[in-house]
């Protein structure tokens, strides 16, 4: 069985390195072309860790105007996003761009980068990958 780890770790590198190069994420069409607007966070559920009482994610409504003046309340559905546990609270404004076609498509421009996202798969892919390849050459 070991003598598969080098070509599963090869495996999985090179996918998280491909995937984060090649897959069109929505966040960077919404930024490209998205309608930029400010909202608010409507609601904050803290999930729980099932073994510990520590939050790790938070599920959040955001509601905003559109351009058209049509009120949208919907959750957050990021494809991609660095952030943290607390970074949002209910009633704090934020910055949203959306895909005019369909408001229910948005993203919250935050702090964090999409970019570092991205780099930190990439990062992780490129680590998986050297150390399938050290395993194959000196095992």
């Amino acid at each position: 069985m070991t003598e598969l780890y080098p070509y599963v770790s090869f495996f999985i590198g090179t996918t998280l390195l491909l995937y984060t190069l090649f897959y069109q994420f929505k966040s960077d069409e919404l930024i490209k072309t998205g309608i930029s607007v400010e909202g608010i966070i409507f609601t904050v559920e803290e999930i729980n860790s099932f073994n510990t009482h520590k939050t790790y994610y938070q599920d959040i409504t955001v509601r905003f105007l559109t351009i058209d003046n049509e009120w949208i309340t919907a959750k957050y559905n990021p494809d991609l996003q660095l952030s943290y546990s607390g970074q949002y609270f209910i009633g704090e404004k934020i910055s949203i761009k959306y895909n005019q076609e369909n408001p229910q498509e948005f993203i919250i421009l935050s702090k964090q980068s999409n970019k570092l996202s991205k780099i930190g798969l990439a990062t992780i892919g490129v680590i998986l990958m050297s150390y399938g390849i050290y395993l194959y050459l000196y095992s």
